[in-house]
């Protein structure tokens, strides 16, 4: 079991490599005439008196990252104070993708994890900057369909909205401004009728791979699926950003959701009246959302509607006030280690859910974390990025009325939803201890439930 934080490998990949090729080569050459789309700064400070010591370690690191990485280019410069070094380094990614495929394959690489390793302890502080360059006049030219008559697949570009508020979802009000986001739509094979699908929801970090494995799941079962990308096209890199305003961010990912759902229905091959929608953390949140009553009347008037809620390890502090959902089956699956989106509140709100007549089913997946069906077997990684929230009780419960305002019931005080919530919980969340972690027995297990849900929703043999 590999027990480290993915942010300190990426830190110490960087500060390393770019202490090494410092004193070697001064500068890591750029690729010329090439259009930057990420630009991503890191910026680490390292003890003076084991320089030596990282410079030797650091052609291993090159050698590594040369052969892995070859087309990734960068430029550094050193500052010096005292007994401390501090590292800049720069890294030019080409696209989105390959930024997120990067980071993410560095966080799991066996041969990776077991040299940085050796490197603990170099470290003293650091910070970490990324920035989307891609122009947004290449976005704006970007055309998004209007509707799926023409049976397409693949990538697809529509328009959803930047909601501002709760108030205003819930007021079915006209203050969103327009946003084009994309999404990657597969079908089944040999389709002879029209066919179920699924909305897949990503979770703070977007999209990874994993989506895709449970696409081609549901593609084997004749079901159709839709990995909606919530994040590139609005210029989000590092998704976790969104937390800073995570109501805002529910808002307009339940836009999104609600986007995906009208526009899978005009496809010829899918059944308007089966789609469902499957969320993992801040999608699995959004996939609560959509469940309640009063959003779904608020998008098409209720016409259109989720036949179910999959939510994988959702954050359910956040709760309605008045419990109101549609008939559509709700499916809970949650990692009894989960210390980023604690068990505790949603096993809490379950209960308030069936207790108001809905339709819930929940399972804890025992020794599972946060990301369980994500990461490989028995990966566990230290998420300093993400703050642990296993030490806030039912005093950082916040509910939602349904005028949009949210509510603090243990202070009996009505808050900003944008900026408030992360200064009320201040005092129970702890930073730098958040885990996520593979489970594979949990990961089969939960696709499992998935089907035998799905399944009985959309009447499958």
């Amino acid at each position: 079991m590999h027990i480290f934080s993915h942010k300190r490998l990426i830190f110490c990949l960087t500060c390393f490599f770019a202490t090494f090729s410092l004193f070697f080569s001064s500068m890591i050459a750029a690729t010329k005439g090439k259009q930057s789309t990420v630009l991503e700064h890191w910026s680490a400070q390292i003890i003076a008196d084991r320089l030596e010591e990282s410079l030797s370690f650091g052609r291993e690191i090159k050698a590594y990252y040369d052969r892995k990485y070859p087309s990734l280019s960068g430029r550094i410069y050193i500052e010096q104070s005292n007994d401390v070094v501090t590292v800049h380094w720069f890294a030019d990614y080409p696209d989105v993708r390959s930024f997120r495929r990067i980071n993410r394959q560095l966080g799991l690489d066996e041969e990776f994890i077991a040299l940085m390793s050796k490197m603990q302890g170099f470290i003293v502080a650091g910070t970490v900057q990324q920035k989307l360059l891609r122009p947004y006049a290449t976005l704006e030219k970007i055309k998004p369909v209007a509707n799926l008559v023409q049976g397409q697949e693949g990538t697809i570009y529509f328009t959803s909205a930047n909601s501002g508020s709760f108030k205003e979802i819930l007021a079915s009000g006209s203050q969103s401004k327009p946003a084009t986001i994309s999404g990657t739509l597969s079908l089944p094979k040999n389709i002879s009728a029209k066919v179920p699908a699924v909305i897949i929801l990503h979770g703070a970090g977007g999209v990874n791979d994993f989506y895709f494995e449970m696409a081609d799941i549901l593609n084997e079962m004749g079901i159709a699926a839709f990995v909606v990308d919530s994040f590139e096209n609005r210029g989000i890199v590092f998704g976790v950003e969104i937390l800073k305003k995570v109501f805002h961010s529910y808002s307009t990912r339940i836009a999104d959701a609600y986007a995906a759902l009208k526009l899978l229905s005009t496809h010829p091959q899918v059944d308007k009246n089966r789609i469902a929608v499957m969320g993992f953390s801040h999608g699995a949140r959004v996939a609560l959302f959509v469940a309640a009553e009063n959003i779904s009347k608020s998008f098409y008037k209720g016409e259109l509607q989720f036949a179910a809620s999959i939510a994988y390890y959702p954050n359910c502090f956040p709760q309605f006030e008045n419990i109101r959902f549609t008939k559509a089956p709700i499916l809970l699956l949650l990692g009894e280690r989960d210390n980023i989106c604690p068990i505790s509140a949603c096993l809490d709100y379950a209960r308030r859910m069936q207790a108001a007549g809905a339709d819930v089913k929940t399972i804890v997946y025992k020794g599972a974390h946060h990301q369980f069906p994500v990461l490989p077997d028995n990966v566990l990684i230290m998420a300093p990025s993400l703050p642990d929230w296993s030490h806030c009780k039912q005093e950082s419960y916040i509910l939602l009325q349904d005028d949009g305002n949210w509510f603090f019931p243990h202070r009996n005080e009505t808050v900003d939803e944008v900026n408030a919530y992360g200064d009320y919980t201040a005092n129970c969340r702890l930073n730098g201890q958040a885990m996520v972690g593979g489970n594979h027995k949990a990961k089969i297990e939960s696709i499992k439930e998935c089907q035998n849900l799905l399944k009985q929703v959309f009447q499958l043999e």
